[in-house]
């Protein structure tokens, strides 16, 4: 009883930690896009706010 809720837990705890690391992934190409695209000479601002879904 107690080895398998150590064992749930443990496996909760690293489907948590994966999904964390997953989402700061995202952010980070996020933000990457985002600089990107701010920083574009080729695009006006009404291509940028498209781009960036504003």
């Amino acid at each position: 009883m107690v080895a398998g809720l150590v064992i749930g837990g443990s496996v909760g705890l690293m489907f948590y930690i994966a999904g964390t690391l997953v989402a700061a992934q995202g952010q980070i190409l996020k933000a990457s896009l985002d600089s990107a695209v701010h920083s574009s000479p080729f695009l006006n601002e009404t291509q940028k706010a498209q781009t960036m879904s504003l």
